[in-house]
């Protein structure tokens, strides 16, 4: 009967063909021919339809708390300082820098010897009473133009306190002449230390400086 069918359509069967579809009644191969088309009808339009996918971005559904996890969602940082990461809805989280405490710097100490320089007497220099103190030191080793100066024995006994006084416009920062004159009583050792300090007003132990001058007494 298909075979029938076609032939009807395309009007192309051969002749001993055309004597056998002769004895099909006209109304059953009308009746086929529209199952026909309506079954190849329903296949062309159930036949599904491939549509090319393109790879898209997915958003993160969760909303980030913080810095990291906006980084860890996806979305971009700023290289800004400290870095900053911003999400769609316009929000960013700035990221959290540790707490670095500043390094401290301190400076350099001042040579003592740019401070105050003794020229009487020397290192090491057999003295005797009265003894004579001079040299030069910068102002700021000065209060009220003077500064204290001592001298103990070995044993850190005090044989005297005193001040050396400015020779001089103390209120510089520059090196200021000094003197002082003191009788002492004769040491129990061979061996002592004179001691100049700088006058410290404040009482602050940061400001605290001295030079020891180490000497010999003559005890004979």
């Amino acid at each position: 009967m298909f075979y029938c069918i076609m032939g009807h359509w395309f009007g192309k069967l051969p002749e001993f063909d055309i004597l056998t579809c002769t004895y099909m009644k006209k109304p059953y191969i009308i009746i086929v021919s529209v199952l026909f088309v309506v079954l190849l009808t329903a296949v062309i339009v159930t036949r599904p339809i491939i549509v090319p996918t393109t790879n898209k971005i997915s958003t993160p559904s969760r909303i980030p708390k913080n810095f990291a996890e906006c980084v860890a969602a996806g979305h971009p940082v700023m290289e800004t300082n400290p870095r900053r990461c911003a999400v769609p809805n316009g929000r960013t989280y700035t990221e959290e820098l540790p707490n670095v405490p500043p390094t401290s710097v301190t400076p350099p100490e001042t040579s003592i010897n740019d401070l105050i320089q003794v020229e009487i007497p020397k290192p090491q220099e057999m003295v005797t009473s009265p003894l004579r103190v001079s040299g030069e030191a910068r102002g700021t080793w000065f209060f009220e133009a003077s500064f204290p100066v001592t001298l103990k024995d070995a044993n850190g006994k005090v044989l005297v306190q005193t001040h050396a006084q400015a020779e001089g416009d103390w209120m510089t920062e520059n090196f200021v002449p000094f003197f002082v004159s003191f009788n002492f009583p004769k040491p129990e050792t061979d061996r002592g230390v004179l001691i100049l300090e700088k006058d410290n007003p404040s009482g602050l132990p940061e400001h605290d400086r001295k030079i020891e001058i180490p000497v010999k007494f003559d005890i004979d």
